[in-house]
């Protein structure tokens, strides 16, 4: 029987998780380990359908000598989600107060049964859970504010024995001060130290030269990560292409800085495609994230690497200095990026001027909240 059962995504999601694991096993006592059964259901998402990139898959190896045993089950198609509705529902019933249940926020299994053709009854209900945040431990009590208007569900409350692990906070509104207990922040020293344990299994062997010619006469390296103003449709495709072209022109120097296209893993191939032929007409070098896989042996497309572990590697493997490295305020992504890496040099968010002109009139100031927010949290990180 599981004692535990994780459900998680994306890449970023599974290392998150991951860590959040590890953290909540930080006191067992070692001497006295019975093997402890964990079950991680990984749900397929736009840019791995079939589930093909796990993290547990091949790292669970690093938690295995604290008495984990992992079992893998990939949900990749409607059948299977069906499937998993019943089976979670079967372990409720029967199993309620035995199963230590892991997801990234509250409500976020249930949003799994719930599509434009089919709306599934809730099958979890104020329960006892284990919270990892958003993508790579942003904390999260509901959806981002600024993709929804209301805070929760109606009907839906949050079991207050249940945990918060998180790294970053951008929360519109913290409850961390009302409920210390069961907020756990994982610090950015325990993250760096697991980033490093898995660049050290992978032991990848690079000519570093193939990455300095691209540097050649560049101070810096600038890696910029698209958003997802079109696929949330707070943006048209063209105008989304338009603003990071708009951003570029104000902000980063094309004689001076690489740049490498981090894609987010819903974005697709012609938005990518798009700015790379916009950003080389304004006389900016440009790699593609195909040309810096090979480059860097990432062994996953460059979309699917967290951006904290890709500076690790960009620094660790190219033996780049943190202070050459730059990237712009576009997204959570950075303020976890910065605050484990203070040493990174960043650019300012969009900014008002840019957001009015772009986002669609309904998201203009929720995309402003979340600057805001974003910016006073880094001002704290260099005071």
């Amino acid at each position: 029987m599981f004692k535990e059962i994780i459900f998680t995504s994306s890449y970023s999601s599974q290392i998150g998780s991951f860590l959040a694991l590890k953290e909540s096993q930080n006191d067992r006592d070692m001497n006295n380990l019975k093997q402890n059964h964990i079950l991680v259901v990984h749900i397929n998402t736009k840019n791995d359908l079939k589930c093909k990139y796990s993290f547990y898959n091949k790292y669970s190896i690093l938690l295995n000598k604290a008495g984990n045993k992992f079992f893998i089950l990939k949900i990749n198609n409607f059948l299977k989600r069906l499937f998993l509705y019943f089976a979670i529902y079967f372990l409720n019933v029967f199993f309620k107060n035995k199963v230590k249940v892991w997801e990234p926020r509250p409500e976020w299994i249930n949003s799994l049964f719930i599509t434009k053709f089919i709306k599934l009854p809730r099958i979890l209900q104020n329960k006892k859970t284990n919270y990892y945040g958003d993508g790579f431990l942003c904390l999260s009590r509901s959806n981002p504010f600024w993709l929804n208007d209301k805070k929760f569900k109606a009907g839906y409350k949050i079991n207050l024995l249940s945990k918060f692990y998180y790294h970053i906070d951008v929360e519109q509104f913290s409850f961390k001060e009302q409920y210390l207990n069961n907020h756990f922040e994982i610090k950015s020293s325990k993250i760096i130290r697991f980033l490093n344990e898995i660049i050290d299994f992978d032991d990848i062997k690079l000519n570093r030269k193939y990455i300095s010619k691209y540097l050649k006469n560049k101070s810096s390296l600038v890696i910029f990560p698209l958003t997802t103003f079109t696929e949330t449709r707070r943006a048209t495709f063209n105008d989304e292409i338009r603003l990071y072209l708009d951003y570029f022109s104000k902000n980063i120097n094309p004689s001076k800085n690489l740049v490498i296209i981090k894609s987010h893993p819903n974005s697709s191939f012609k938005k990518i495609n798009s700015l790379y032929i916009g950003l080389k007409k304004l006389k900016y070098n440009v790699i593609l994230p195909k040309q810096f896989e090979e480059i860097l042996n990432l062994g996953i497309p460059l979309e699917i690497i967290p951006m904290e572990l890709l500076c690790l590697k960009v620094h660790k493997l190219f033996n780049i200095a943190y202070q050459n490295i730059t990237i712009p305020i576009t997204s959570n992504v950075t303020l976890s990026t910065l605050k484990i890496f203070p040493k990174i040099k960043y650019i300012k968010p969009f900014g008002k001027l840019l957001i009015s002109k772009y986002i669609k009139k309904e998201y203009i100031n929720k995309r402003l909240k979340q600057e805001n927010i974003i910016s006073n949290k880094l001002k704290k990180l260099y005071v």
